[in-house]
């Protein structure tokens, strides 16, 4: 989204404001930036005015609260600021293609409750900080290697074991069971993995790797535990898939899933790569995006050749996008598979932020939309 030109006053420091995700940018005068933030984004009844690593520097809101004068002078000049409106998720830019991401202390327990790492103490571990990389715009994805710990991955893989039960999709509002689903040929029923969720209050009282480790998502997202659904651990035998999806489709229980953080628990194993094929297929394509039917019939279920495709690696972390900044509008090219696993087994994890827990957890809940 575009706003009106700036109206800086001669020499006064300005500060770029982009919309969510990155974009065209708007110059804002310090002394005028409310009005300016309300002008260009006028159906927000809030607006959060936050830097490129995700943290919230100022807000304004229609009933007259904002930040503070003092506030807006301590922000350094010419900073590149991102527009995030109402109760809807920081996406990290497309721009730079690198992001250096602090995930935290190597020491697992010293990371924060929250997600978010603690200041450094004397006697503590090196900080892990990863470089989290743009390999496609359209789908959004980024991947990051070296997330986490082969002993939180381990860890996370021996939680969900004794938990798996054959994988739950949706289609028309209808779930699937894997292992009983039609056709009765395997290789052509949609999925057919194995499933773990990891209860939260259970991780936070046994896991101490798995909490780590789901800590460690958090921070690469930018976004609070709070606003996830409990973790999903997966585990593919040899000739197990999962054809082209969208994260939030089938069922509007998942509809408001926007984020995707795909965790790899192990490389030892051949096949099982994941596949985004809109990745360089043009907007305007005849593709029927809308339609899971043709998606699977245009693109043979699941295939390497074409589109992106991420060859897994063990700690790292696809993050993808399946709403539209600021909205929760679906993204129709973030469709993705899981190719069959060949030979070994195939563990992975999701963790997906959801607009509903925002809405539930958001400090401005009084204030928040209801979305659709």
């Amino acid at each position: 989204m575009t706003g009106p030109p700036s109206c800086a006053s001669p020499g006064a420091p300005t500060f770029s404001l982009e919309p969510n995700g990155g974009g065209v940018a708007l110059q804002l005068d310090p002394s005028k930036w409310r009005e300016q933030v309300h002008q260009a984004y006028p159906s927000a009844l809030r607006v959060g005015l936050f830097d490129i690593f995700g943290n919230e520097l100022l807000w304004s809101s229609t009933n007259g609260s904002s930040s503070t004068d003092a506030t807006i002078h301590s922000v350094p000049a010419s900073s590149r600021l991102f527009a995030i409106v109402d109760d809807f998720p920081f996406f990290w830019p497309l721009t730079p293609s690198v992001h250096k991401v602090d995930i935290g202390l190597d020491d697992d327990d010293a990371n924060g409750s929250d997600g978010n790492a603690p200041s450094v103490a004397s006697g503590h571990s090196h900080r892990r900080i990863v470089e989290l990389q743009v390999v496609s715009h359209s789908p959004r994805v980024l991947i990051a290697d070296g997330v986490l710990s082969p002993d939180e991955c381990e860890a996370t893989k021996a939680a969900g074991a004794p938990l798996l039960e054959g994988s739950v999709t949706f289609v028309g509002g209808k779930s699937t069971v894997a292992g009983a689903a039609s056709p009765a040929d395997p290789r052509e029923q949609p999925r057919t993995s194995s499933t773990a969720w990891l209860n939260s209050t259970w991780i936070e009282g046994n896991g101490r790797h798995a909490l780590s480790a789901q800590r460690r998502l958090a921070a690469l997202s930018r976004l609070p535990l709070t606003h996830a659904e409990n973790m999903q651990v997966l585990r593919y035998l040899p000739g197990d898939h999962y054809h082209y999806h969208l994260d939030n489709g089938g069922s509007r229980k998942i509809h408001g899933r926007v984020l995707t953080a795909l965790v790899y628990l192990n490389e030892d194993f051949d096949g099982g790569e994941t596949n985004f094929p809109m990745t360089g297929i043009p907007s305007d394509s005849e593709l029927n995006v809308r339609n899971v039917y043709h998606v699977r019939e245009h693109f043979a279920n699941c295939q390497v050749e074409r589109g992106l495709t991420v060859r897994p690696r063990r700690g790292s972390v696809v993050l993808f996008y399946s709403l539209q900044p600021n909205a929760a509008d679906k993204d129709w090219m973030a469709w993705h598979g899981g190719c069959d696993v060949r030979l070994g087994e195939k563990w992975a994890a999701n963790f997906w932020w959801h607009l509903g827990l925002m809405r539930t957890h958001s400090r401005q809940a009084t204030w928040s939309r209801t979305w659709r």
